[in-house]
Protein backbone atom coordinates (compact mmCIF):
# COMPACT_ATOMS: atom_id res chain seq x y z
CA UNK A 1 0.00 0.00 0.00
CA UNK A 2 1.25 3.48 -0.80
CA UNK A 3 2.07 5.67 2.19
CA UNK A 4 0.14 8.85 2.76
CA UNK A 5 1.61 12.10 4.01
CA UNK A 6 -0.85 14.38 5.76
CA UNK A 7 0.18 17.89 6.74
CA UNK A 8 -1.90 18.52 9.87
CA UNK A 9 -1.26 21.98 11.28
CA UNK A 10 -2.80 24.74 13.31
CA UNK A 11 -2.03 28.41 12.95
CA UNK A 12 -3.15 31.87 13.92
CA UNK A 13 -5.18 34.05 11.58
CA UNK A 14 -2.01 35.94 10.67
CA UNK A 15 -0.25 32.71 9.62
CA UNK A 16 1.90 31.98 12.66
CA UNK A 17 2.29 28.32 13.55
CA UNK A 18 3.77 28.92 16.98
CA UNK A 19 3.88 31.68 19.55
CA UNK A 20 2.33 33.02 22.73
CA UNK A 21 -1.13 32.90 21.16
CA UNK A 22 -1.18 29.12 21.68
CA UNK A 23 -1.36 29.64 25.44
CA UNK A 24 -4.32 32.03 25.32
CA UNK A 25 -7.71 30.98 26.66
CA UNK A 26 -9.34 31.74 23.28
CA UNK A 27 -7.17 29.04 21.65
CA UNK A 28 -7.86 26.21 24.12
CA UNK A 29 -10.65 24.54 22.14
CA UNK A 30 -8.76 24.82 18.85
CA UNK A 31 -5.70 23.18 20.41
CA UNK A 32 -7.83 20.40 21.95
CA UNK A 33 -9.44 19.77 18.55
CA UNK A 34 -6.03 19.71 16.87
CA UNK A 35 -4.80 16.97 19.20
CA UNK A 36 -8.08 15.01 18.93
CA UNK A 37 -7.69 14.91 15.16
CA UNK A 38 -4.00 14.08 15.49
CA UNK A 39 -4.79 11.07 17.71
CA UNK A 40 -7.60 9.94 15.38
CA UNK A 41 -5.12 9.67 12.48
CA UNK A 42 -3.22 7.02 14.48
CA UNK A 43 -0.23 7.72 12.25
CA UNK A 44 2.81 5.46 12.09
CA UNK A 45 5.11 8.46 12.08
CA UNK A 46 5.35 12.07 13.15
CA UNK A 47 7.57 14.86 11.86
CA UNK A 48 8.09 18.36 13.17
CA UNK A 49 10.79 20.97 13.36
CA UNK A 50 13.55 21.18 15.95
CA UNK A 51 11.91 23.93 18.00
CA UNK A 52 8.55 22.10 18.13
CA UNK A 53 10.28 18.84 19.02
CA UNK A 54 12.26 20.51 21.78
CA UNK A 55 9.22 22.22 23.28
CA UNK A 56 6.81 19.32 22.93
CA UNK A 57 9.02 16.38 23.81
CA UNK A 58 11.83 17.65 26.04
CA UNK A 59 10.11 20.51 27.88
CA UNK A 60 13.25 22.55 27.19
CA UNK A 61 15.65 20.03 28.79
CA UNK A 62 19.08 19.99 27.17
CA UNK A 63 21.68 17.33 27.86
CA UNK A 64 25.14 18.18 29.14
CA UNK A 65 27.30 17.78 26.04
CA UNK A 66 30.54 19.06 27.56
CA UNK A 67 32.05 15.54 27.70
CA UNK A 68 31.87 15.53 23.89
CA UNK A 69 33.27 19.02 23.31
CA UNK A 70 36.86 17.77 22.94
CA UNK A 71 38.17 20.10 25.65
Amino acid sequence: MRPYIICHMTMSLDGRVTGDFLGEKACERAIETYYEINRAYAADGYACGRVTMEGSFTNGWQPDTTPFSGK
